[in-house]
């Protein structure tokens, strides 16, 4: 089940990628490859265990910058500097990649917030997802991989 993400701004962004497929950060990575039409990569251990970390600390961090009981807000930016296409196979299940993960942990964050602060609660977040593919940037952009209607895909910024 996709949710509609609400009040946050999706940046998809990917690096400088030359003729010989080097960006600027070397070779570019063959471990995954998401591309329209084609079957989803299949999630590797040391993945599970990256999006596992990103999701923990991401709500341990919120909590952090949060403990003010007078505080009513919060503006935070996330950047992904490998985010890949989003999406993974796992067995015989979709499961998400980090950027649907950093989404969905901002989403607790902001509504555990919301539930425990009778001021009420807003965590704003800007999201940079980057990937030196822009074929993974093309899947990520996939409005398949977001809900539509009041989801991101009507406030994202390419």
């Amino acid at each position: 089940m996709r949710r509609a993400w609400r009040e946050q701004t999706i940046s998809l962004l990917w690096g400088n990628v030359s003729a010989s497929g080097k960006g600027s950060g070397g070779q570019v990575s063959r471990h995954y490859g998401w591309k329209l039409g084609e079957p989803l990569p299949v999630l590797g251990e040391h993945s599970v265990a990256k999006h596992d970390i990103f999701e923990q600390y991401v709500g341990i961090y919120i909590e952090r910058l949060t403990r003010t009981p007078s505080q009513t807000m919060l503006n935070l930016t996330i950047v992904d500097g490998f985010s890949g296409g989003g999406l993974y196979r796992l067995g015989s299940k979709e499961v998400d990649g980090s950027p649907l993960r950093l989404l969905t942990a901002v989403e607790a964050a902001d509504a555990a917030l919301k539930a425990a602060r009778s001021k009420g609660f807003a965590v704003r977040a800007d999201f940079f997802f980057i990937d030196e593919n822009p074929q993974h940037v093309a899947f990520l952009k996939e409005p398949e991989l977001w809900i539509r209607g009041e989801g991101i895909s009507k406030r994202s910024r390419v």
